[in-house]
């Protein structure tokens, strides 16, 4: 068959893109649908445009769709005194004249470049060295003035991330292209990724966001510890410190954090009358006054109860008084015992609650803790 040379302009390469796609609709996609012959589709790009030069095809098809199996021998030739560079995409090499054997949907470019024997050297650097690898594309002792060269950074393991480059090349993406237009030096730099490991303790007690992770060197986490049930924060432990909530951490390494949560009781006695109070916690589930925490309290009228919470975290607390055990809202209101403040104390001794209700018999005792 013979030759024929054809110019790829970007616009018709993108034209002929489009219409490969509806090719491929009507083929199966170029992966066998209907149970007929496969065949898939070629696109060549030149770069910097189609004036620097042309790529041959052979065999040539006018849309570019080739059946399964078929090699197809592509040459670049320059234009103007330009002259070809390399190949990338699904062919690689400095050769100007490639086979591409059609197995899968294929999409190529072609770089042209000035023709000159003016010849720069290029450097690559990784920090910190043994962290990654630099594929070079194509790899040579030196390139002539115009060529591009292809850049691809991988990590040499999972305790490492590509982070950008430097140097002659400043970008972030981890696949690049430069143009060896002077004697350049490329340092691909990676970062440590370290593990974050969050417990509970005691289990079930409450939860943290994020429960851990994997974060790159520097980064700044916000831990939110939430209780569970009738239980509160109560501090950090580990490689944070302090009762901060939300708590925060720089991952310059691996970090161990251990929430500590805590349960709130009380004990009381009661004077002027009779009464017992009962030491357990439970979490007030009336819409009005959800997330509440109460104390069971029995108490005859007229009596007052003295009372003192123990194992307080930090925290802003209100003594909101007496509800009945079915959370129906206030059923005696207190004269004195609203707590309002930061507190960096284990404990709180209230002043006494006068009951002057004609029964508080069974009824709740209640206060609100915000963190």
């Amino acid at each position: 068959m013979k030759n024929i040379r054809i110019i790829v302009p970007v616009i018709a390469c993108l034209m002929l893109c489009l219409y490969v796609v509806g090719c491929g609709n009507a083929t199966g996609g170029g992966g066998g649908g209907g149970g007929g012959t496969s065949t898939y589709t070629l696109t060549v790009t030149v770069t910097p445009d189609a004036t620097w030069g042309t790529v041959e095809a052979n065999p040539n098809l006018s849309n570019w769709t080739y059946t399964s199996g078929t090699t197809v021998e592509l040459t670049a030739t320059g234009l103007g005194g330009k002259t070809f560079s390399s190949w990338e995409g699904d062919a690689t090499g400095a050769s100007s004249s490639i086979p591409v054997n059609m197995t899968a949907n294929k999409s190529i470019k072609a770089y042209f470049r000035a023709a000159t024997t003016n010849r720069f050297i290029l450097s690559i650097i990784v920090t910190p060295e043994g962290a990654g690898t630099v594929e070079v594309n194509p790899l040579q002792a030196n390139y002539l003035d115009g060529d591009f060269v292809a850049l691809s950074a991988e990590a040499s393991s999972s305790a490492y991330i590509f982070d950008h480059w430097s140097g002659s090349l400043e970008t972030t993406s981890s696949r690049e292209t430069i143009t060896m237009n002077d004697t350049k030096e490329v340092t691909a730099v990676f970062k440590n990724r370290y593990l974050l490991t969050v417990a509970v303790t005691p289990g079930g007690w409450g939860t943290v966001e994020p429960w851990g992770g994997t974060f790159t060197d520097g980064t700044v986490v916000s831990l939110t510890p939430t209780a569970i049930g009738s239980h509160a924060f109560h501090q950090w432990s580990g490689d944070l410190t302090g009762e901060a909530n939300p708590g925060s951490i720089t991952m310059n390494g691996n970090k161990n954090i251990t929430a500590e949560f805590t349960t709130i009781s009380i004990s009381g006695h009661v004077s002027g009358g009779t009464g017992t109070v009962n030491a357990g916690i439970g979490a007030f589930t009336n819409s009005d006054f959800t997330g509440m925490f109460t104390f069971e309290v029995f108490v005859s009228p007229g009596a007052a109860f003295d009372y003192t919470l123990h194992d307080l975290p930090n925290g802003t607390y209100y003594v909101g008084g007496w509800r009945d055990n079915d959370g129906s809202g206030f059923d005696i209101g207190p004269t004195s015992g609203d707590l309002w403040g930061n507190y960096q104390i284990t404990s709180y001794t209230g002043t006494p609650i006068i009951v002057n209700g004609s029964n508080a018999t069974g009824k709740n005792f209640v206060f609100d803790h915000t963190m």
